[in-house]
């Protein structure tokens, strides 16, 4: 997700990709009634923290 042909390939940010993929295994994994219930909230800090972190080192 964090190399740039990718990126380009498939027209999305990092931050997208990150956050589709959280929604993803969200899904697959979690009861429907507790998914209504969570705050995504924390992981979109997260994912700017990490995304930081990325930058940093690119």
């Amino acid at each position: 997700m964090a190399e740039p042909t990718f990126s380009i390939t498939y027209d999305m940010t990092i931050r997208q990709a990150l956050y589709d993929f959280y929604l993803m295994k969200k899904n697959q994994l979690l009861n429907p009634e507790l998914i209504a219930s969570l705050d995504d909230q924390p992981v979109k800090a997260h994912i700017q923290e990490l995304i930081q972190q990325l930058s940093r080192t690119m």
